[in-house]
Formats: structure tokens, sequence, C-alpha cells
């Protein structure tokens, strides 16, 4: 079995390191400030599974309705 076959990436004659693919990218990432207006009282939080009503997003079930 060559290395390809077992999953091995090491550098062999047929696949020299240059071609391995990066195991990390640079990224930068947005948060928008967020204003805290106001909250749910315990058993509302509790029961939607947040405390605020500004991030409440009902589960559309994978799609977008």
């Amino acid at each position: 079995m060559d290395n390809m076959q077992r999953g091995n990436r090491s550098a062999s004659p047929s696949r020299p390191m240059q071609d391995k693919a990066p195991t990390s990218l640079p990224v930068m990432a947005y948060v928008p400030v967020q204003q805290l207006n106001t909250v749910y009282d315990t058993d509302k939080a509790l029961e939607r599974g947040t405390l605020f009503p500004e991030l409440d997003k009902p589960w559309l079930g994978g799609a977008a309705r």
C-alpha cells in the first residue's frame, strides 16, 4: 500500500512537501457593538433560551421563510 492509500501525507518522491495544504489561515472577525436595552425575566429567559430579546431569533428549521 503506498503513502496516499494509507493517508500518510509525508514527503515522498510522488508528493513533495510544497503540495501540503496550510494548517491555518489568517482571519479577521467583526462583532458589532450591541446596546443593552432590556432583558427577559428569569422564566421567559429560560423558556426562550436567551436573556436578551435582541438575540431572540426563532429557529426556522434550517431554511429561511
